[in-house]
């Protein structure tokens, strides 16, 4: 009984991710014990820099899960066979850094710790992610902060008012729109439209 109970619950809380994953904010606030078995099965996914003051994490929809929803009506429960598999990016080399457009968990799902000085990697667009230059904004951001170590004596004012190390980035990363045929001075030509991750420092 308490295993069914358990079904309903995940699928509640599914159908909640998924009305939340469509509307303006894009998703949901959970608490992560509650979502650990959808997480594994591949349903949603959770972004761990949006936390709130309870301990709650941001959680949204998968492609696989919103068109699943869309198709069929309620959320389906999670299984552990249903993990949509993962995409490989590849890193290439001494590719040059765009000018700026103006208005522009589970292991590491992006290889920001193998990427050399000059590195990118591209990201395409997808019907998950139609444009990944602002979408990914803040996981570039994040690597940046998960690079850099806290300075030995400098200190700064929080937004709490607490007094806290400051950080120096050891490692910068940044992100660039990319569109389908654009070229570059040593003759790479893109292949898709989306976005390049550069690490620059």
């Amino acid at each position: 009984m308490a295993k069914k109970n358990k079904a309903a619950d995940h699928s509640a809380i599914l159908n909640t991710i998924v009305n939340d994953t469509k509307g303006v904010r894009g998703y949901s606030l959970v608490n992560p014990d509650d979502v650990k078995a959808l997480v594994d099965a591949g349903h949603i996914e959770i972004n761990h820099s949006i936390i709130d003051p309870s301990g709650k994490i941001a959680a949204r929809a998968t492609a696989t899960l919103l068109t699943a929803h869309a198709a069929n009506g309620p959320a389906p429960e999670a299984t552990a066979t249903d993990a949509t598999p993962a995409i490989e990016y590849t890193l290439e080399l001494d590719i040059p850094l765009p000018v700026a457009a103006r208005g522009g968990r589970r292991g590491e799902q992006y290889p920001f710790s193998k990427m050399e000085l000059n590195s990118s990697f591209f990201v395409p667009v997808t019907t998950k992610y139609p444009k990944p230059w602002e979408t990914f904004a803040s996981t570039v951001s994040s690597a940046t902060r998960r690079f850099s170590t806290e300075h030995p004596i400098e200190k700064r004012k929080d937004r709490k008012g607490n007094m806290v190390a400051v950080l120096v980035a050891t490692r910068k990363f940044t992100l660039r729109q990319v569109a389908k045929g654009q070229k570059y001075s040593n003759g790479f030509e893109e292949k898709a439209d989306g976005a390049r991750v550069f690490r620059i420092q």
